[in-house]
Formats: structure tokens, sequence, C-alpha cells
């Protein structure tokens, strides 16, 4: 799995195996809360201007693209 950064938000790339494997590891900790947010052009606005916004997708354990505008 590969990221790369748009207007500062990360967005991570890869298949879907590999996005299904790294949920299923991390399923398997005991006690590990598993971040999966879904960055569209509105939450590259709202990151814009909005720091915090901004660090908690960054900080997130997978960052898929919601759509082709993104990608």
């Amino acid at each position: 799995m590969k990221s790369s950064y748009l207007l500062g938000v990360r967005i991570d790339s890869g298949e879907e195996s590999e996005y299904l494997e790294m949920l299923q590891k991390s399923l398997k900790k005991t006690g590990k809360t598993t971040l999966v947010v879904t960055p569209g052009p509105e939450f590259l606005v709202r990151a814009q201007r909005d720091v915090n916004f901004q660090k908690i997708l960054n900080r997130s354990d997978l960052a898929l693209p919601d759509g082709k505008g993104v990608v």
C-alpha cells in the first residue's frame, strides 16, 4: 500500500486485497481501535480550514479515497 498527500491530507492507494488484509490484522489485535476515513473533495476543503480535522484524517489507520475526484 502506498500513501500520498493531496492538499495536506493523506490518501492511501493500493489493491482491495491489501486493504482487507490490513483491516483483518488490525481487527485481530485485542483492544485496538481502527480508524478508517474516506476523504472526498469536501473533506479536503474542510481540512484546509480546520487543522484539527486535517490531523484526525492524517492519523487514521486507513484513508480510502472517496471517488475518482480524489484519485
